[in-house]
């Protein structure tokens, strides 16, 4: 599966950047939230085929792998289905990291700060327990200068 990390044609091979299962995150995102993503990512095939050009050339796109598409089409239809208000999207790092790059903290839609809301709880997400093990560190280092005086 490849998909790119701009907005140009360069791409990745997820297959040869990440082996082996990759742990599940979860996030709950809003209706608003979900549709943001849905009209932010496409499905994109690796060739150069002409037919296919109006897939991405339309709208600033990122390609997605199908499975992250099929991801939030499945909470969405949870969504419309229920009547909910959120869903839980269950995804990878790699989708995660897909997210955060289409996620513009400067989006709104209907006067709600989707991109920001987004953003952060991504950030949340991939970097928390990286703040928290540097927080820890911090204190422990603390401590010791404690100690030593």
């Amino acid at each position: 599966m490849m998909f790119s990390h701009n907005h140009h044609s360069e791409f990745i091979d997820i297959n040869k950047e990440i082996s082996g299962p990759q742990p599940t995150l979860n996030i709950t995102l809003t209706e608003t939230e979900l549709y943001y993503i849905d009209d932010a990512i496409s499905f994109s095939l690796p060739c150069k085929s002409p037919s296919l050009s109006f897939i991405t050339n339309t709208r600033k796109l990122i390609a997605a792998p199908i499975d992250l598409i099929e991801k939030v089409g499945a909470c969405i239809a949870e969504i419309v289905s229920t009547g909910n208000k959120t869903a839980k999207l269950d995804i990878t790092f790699i989708h995660a990291i897909i997210l955060r790059e289409i996620a513009d903290s400067q989006i709104y839609i209907n006067e709600e700060p989707v991109g920001l809301r987004l953003k952060r709880k991504l950030h949340s997400l991939l970097f928390q327990d990286s703040y928290e093990s540097k927080l820890k560190a911090q204190k422990l280092m603390e401590d010791i200068n404690r100690g030593k005086k």
